[in-house]
């Protein structure tokens, strides 16, 4: 992902340049285009791999955490997720 956002980057600086150079303009297309392909595809390997890895762990991580058996499921997720999270402080009185 990062290397697709360094090539966005790098399309964004060769728009100024296609003002006294019209090859620029094509070739900073291009890049936008390749740049967003490239971006897309591997946001969506990095979904797959994040899903397959909670699929994989969130019973182990559920038993660690001593909560009660339940099929995998978002029952199960929600169970961890407010196990996991912080209580939200409570305000202080106005004085």
């Amino acid at each position: 992902m990062a290397r697709a956002a360094v090539l966005g980057g790098w399309a964004l600086l060769y728009l100024p340049l296609a003002w006294w150079w019209w090859p620029a303009a094509p070739l900073a297309a291009t890049m936008v285009v390749v740049s967003a392909r490239r971006l897309r595809a591997a946001s969506d390997t990095y979904a797959t791999l994040l899903e397959a890895s909670v699929r994989l762990h969130l019973a182990d991580l559920a038993d660690k955490l001593r909560i009660e058996e339940q099929p995998m499921g978002p029952l199960l997720g929600g169970a961890v997720m407010r196990r996991l999270s912080s209580p939200v402080p409570a305000a202080e009185p106005a004085s």
